[in-house]
């Protein structure tokens, strides 16, 4: 029965073992087949767990995650273990497959995801004020997320009615979807400085053309100023913490 040092085959595999250990450990390798085909089973189990998750992990993180479950699940103990070795390896990748399918806790957020995950959703019209013909192909092209076409007709109208809020903040959501941060900052602005019904949504979508511009710190601001009442307050809560996980 081979007693195998499962330390010693993670450390050589993570390319940790250097100096006398690496050469002792090579030249074993050459002189014991149980051994080298057991480093090689071994070896082949990590690869594959990388190739098949690599899209949703990052590689560097999911050879620490694997490398401490196997650590864990492989560490020889006793005699009496090693000859469920082989089931072992197996257990133990089902379990990190579950775990990155399940949780996924080291997924890398960028503002770039962010962004698109909270930017589904836009604040949507069926009737405004002023000319209707007018406003409401505006509006209507709005609705139908054509932004950039819709943009123009949206600056144009509120030439006719600076006051109108809901004009206001559609050309503001425009310019967020169309990456105009400075333009969408300060469209939204001044909404937000009025005394509205639209205020925390404003504030919502300035949060995110920050989060475009990558000024994060000034998105958690802007967050923060969100009143408690809102009816996004948990995505509020959830972004705002999203946010303190960016490097």
């Amino acid at each position: 029965m081979n007693n195998f040092n499962y330390e010693m085959i993670e450390s050589y595999l993570a390319g940790e073992l250097q100096g006398e250990e690496l050469q002792a450990f090579t030249k074993e390798l050459e002189t014991n087949e149980a051994l080298a085909s057991e480093v090689l089973l071994y070896d082949s189990i990590q690869k594959d767990m990388i190739q098949n998750h690599q899209t949703s992990l990052g590689t560097e993180q999911l050879r620490q995650s694997t490398s401490t479950l196997n650590k864990e699940y492989f560490k020889k103990q006793t005699a009496s273990i090693v000859p469920m070795r082989r089931w072992l390896y197996l257990a133990a990748a089902e379990v990190i497959a579950c775990l990155l399918l399940l949780n996924n806790p080291f997924t890398k957020e960028t503002n770039e995801s962010l962004f698109a995950a909270n930017s589904k959703e836009i604040p949507a019209f069926t009737t405004v004020r002023g000319n209707a013909d007018d406003n409401t192909a505006a509006i209507a092209l709005y609705n139908q997320k054509d932004f950039t076409a819709a943009i123009p007709k949206l600056e144009l109208q509120l030439t006719k009615n600076p006051a109108d809020n809901e004009l206001l903040l559609a050309l503001g959501v425009s310019y967020t979807k169309t990456n105009a941060g400075v333009k969408a900052i300060a469209t939204l602005d001044k909404l937000i400085a009025k005394n509205n019904a639209y205020q925390d949504e404003a504030k919502w979508w300035k949060a995110l053309a920050q989060i475009q511009d990558k000024n994060n710190a000034a998105s958690v601001e802007t967050l923060n100023s969100i009143s408690n009442a809102s009816d996004k307050k948990q995505q509020v809560d959830k972004l705002r913490k999203a946010l303190s996980k960016l490097k």
